[in-house]
């Protein structure tokens, strides 16, 4: 018996196979750079845990009109193929299929003109090589600021963001709590960073808001993929997705400080 137990130990490596990274930047036609008069496209993709990756991609169709396409979606990944829909035009379909060093890109729709929402006859069909850079920028590891608009400035919180992991990621966690009171203000955020600037932060994983002035005291909770950004020249990155779960007008500024 622990003969066999030995056996199937050896083969267990050869049935598992280990999941491969498909994160970068893919340029259409392996062009880098904007050329007048001629299609530039640019996907990056993040591979994210559990089978996702999220997938931000530009095009500009190089005529002097210059229609072009964006969109940014955390898309499942399904054995090497990822596959974008959008509600703005039902019948579209763009799948993105990898190879070794490409990503081939195929779109289809039966929308007259403006197919998947994109610009006035813009299609983003093509073969989009991978460029040398990482999909991922550097991000500064240790202690940042971490802070949310309800709570005092005085009691400004803290998040560690730890060294890479494998896949890229950086880990964050912090914690801010509104002291010298007998409330339960406070803000906590933990999950993976994936810089995909020094202004844009892809975040995976949970933050949890929490005052007396909003939603009824509650905690809002917000779990899944976010981005923050630093904009106007601030020195700190916040969350694009404010809306609190009290709805309405009301919103959160949660902010990641250089």
């Amino acid at each position: 018996m622990f003969r066999l137990f030995l056996y199937a130990l050896c083969l267990l490596p050869l049935s598992i196979h280990a999941q491969k990274d498909y994160s970068g930047v893919y340029y259409l036609g392996g062009l880098n750079k904007v050329t007048p008069a001629k299609p530039y496209g640019r996907i990056q993709v993040l591979q994210l845990a559990d089978q996702r990756a999220f997938v931000r991609l530009y095009y500009m169709n190089g005529l002097q009109s210059s229609n072009s396409a964006a969109f940014s979606e955390v898309i499942q990944l399904d054995q090497g193929r990822l596959v974008y829909t959008t509600k703005e035009d039902p019948s579209c379909t763009v799948i993105l299929t990898f190879t070794d060093t490409a990503l081939v890109v195929t779109q289809s729709s039966t929308a007259f003109s403006f197919a998947c929402g994109f610009g006035r006859n813009v299609a983003v069909d093509g073969i989009y090589q991978k460029g040398k850079e990482s999909a991922i920028a550097p991000i500064r590891i240790g202690q940042h600021r971490l802070s949310l608009q309800w709570i005092d400035a005085a009691s400004i919180g803290s998040a560690t963001i730890r060294p890479s992991v494998k896949g890229g990621g950086f880990p964050i966690q912090g914690r801010q709590v509104l002291s010298g009171y007998l409330n339960k203000d406070s803000l906590s955020i933990k999950g993976i960073i994936y810089p995909l600037s020094d202004k844009e932060l892809v975040f995976d994983g949970t933050i949890v808001s929490q005052t007396t002035m909003v939603n009824g005291g509650q905690p809002c909770i917000r779990k899944g993929v976010f981005t923050f950004k630093s904009t106007q020249g601030r020195k700190y990155w916040r969350l694009q997705q404010m809306q609190n779960c009290e709805g309405g007008m009301v919103v959160d500024y949660i902010d990641i400080f250089f």
